[in-house]
């Protein structure tokens, strides 16, 4: 039988700790991000085997031992981070890419629907300054 998944609170002040996750994130080409919020390494056999966190409203730094990938480990580690974000958070958004965030926050939210809004606006503007200009060139053919 495998050995049990044991989670621990990844202690920011430690340097030995953060190394050790910074680490195991380089393994998979990515860089660890300190000055985090909350971190959670999940360990078998004393090994780490994923990891995450969050800062402010963005979960980052996820990352799971490729020989375990499929297996479901990701889902464990981030029910735990979001759990842990609804506890202590009004929203929180995740960072797959520094250029990509999916953000569950209600103020992202009516920030993405309020630009949303704005670019329709933008957008019939234009359409209707088009319009405006075919009609002012029609009525020119009759000057």
């Amino acid at each position: 039988m495998p050995d049990a998944l044991e989670v621990e609170i990844i202690d920011q002040n430690s340097e030995r700790e953060t190394r050790e996750v910074s680490a195991f994130m380089a393994s998979f080409g990515l860089e660890y991000e300190g000055g985090l919020d909350y971190g959670i390494v999940l360990r078998r056999g004393g090994k780490i085997v994923a990891t995450g966190s969050f800062k402010g409203e963005v979960l980052r730094n996820i990352a799971v031992e490729e020989s375990l990938q499929g297996q479901g480990l990701a889902a464990t580690l981030l029910s735990a981070l979001i759990l842990i974000c609804a506890l202590t958070i009004y929203g929180f958004g995740l960072l797959a890419r520094p250029e990509d965030v999916l953000s569950l926050s209600p103020e992202y939210q009516r920030q993405q629907e309020l630009e949303r809004q704005r670019e329709a606006e933008r957008e019939k503007r234009e359409q209707f300054q088009r319009e405006l200009n075919d009609l002012n060139n029609f009525l020119k053919l009759f000057e």
